[in-house]
């Protein structure tokens, strides 16, 4: 499933099929490399946005 802000595709959630994460999500975002995991679709989709606002803003929240 891609993410997509004003239509350009901004990043990627999948869901884990096999393995040891199964069930969980993994997601990146296209502009800058940003990539995680996550419990639930809703919290890979929430870390897809907050990577790109990050890389567009020039900050980072976490610090």
């Amino acid at each position: 499933m891609r993410e997509s802000f004003q239509e350009q595709g901004i990043g990627r959630i999948m869901k884990e099929q096999h393995g040891p994460s199964a069930g969980s999500w993994s997601w990146t975002c296209f502009d800058g490399g940003a990539q995680g995991r996550a419990d639930t679709k809703g919290e890979a989709v929430a870390a897809v946005e907050i990577a790109y606002t990050r890389r567009i803003v020039g900050s980072d929240l976490a610090r």
